[in-house]
Formats: structure tokens, C-alpha cells, sequence
């Protein structure tokens, strides 16, 4: 195989820059991926945690409605 040769030049440089084009492309596909990703984790997790914030309020809601429903029942505080 001739390494000086036209041939070997031309594949070389085709090859490098298909190389070259395809590693530029997966940077820049990556990146946006992964910001899109990022915010969308970010958001469903800012929708569990409110969720969950909800959820112990109205529970804590029918707690105190529940104990003040029956607070006067029980004696044994005095």
C-alpha cells in the first residue's frame, strides 16, 4: 500500500472529515439532549414535590378536622 499516494490522501482526508463531521454532530446532539433532559427532570420532579406538598396538607387538614371533631370526647387531658 502506497502512503504517499493520491488515493491514500483522498481516502485519508474523506475519512478524517466524516470523522470529524460526526464527532461535531454528537457534541452538539448530546448537548442539546442532555439540557432537554435536564429540564424535563427538573420539572417532573418540581410536579412530584409540589404533589407531595399537596397531599400532606390535606392530610394534615383531615387531621385537625378529625381531632377537633372528637377533642371533646376525651377526658383524659384533665
Amino acid at each position: 500500500m502506497n502512503l504517499k499516494g493520491l488515493r491514500f490522501k483522498l481516502i485519508a482526508s474523506v475519512g478524517l472529515s466524516l470523522v470529524l463531521l460526526l464527532l461535531v454532530l454528537f457534541i452538539a446532539t448530546e448537548s442539546l439532549i442532555l439540557q432537554g433532559y435536564s429540564k424535563l427532570e427538573s420539572d417532573k420532579t418540581y410536579m412530584q414535590v409540589s404533589n407531595a406538598k399537596k397531599l400532606l396538607l390535606m392530610q394534615g387538614q383531615q387531621l385537625a378536622g378529625l381531632t377537633k371533631d372528637w377533642a371533646h370526647w376525651d377526658d383524659s387531658y384533665d
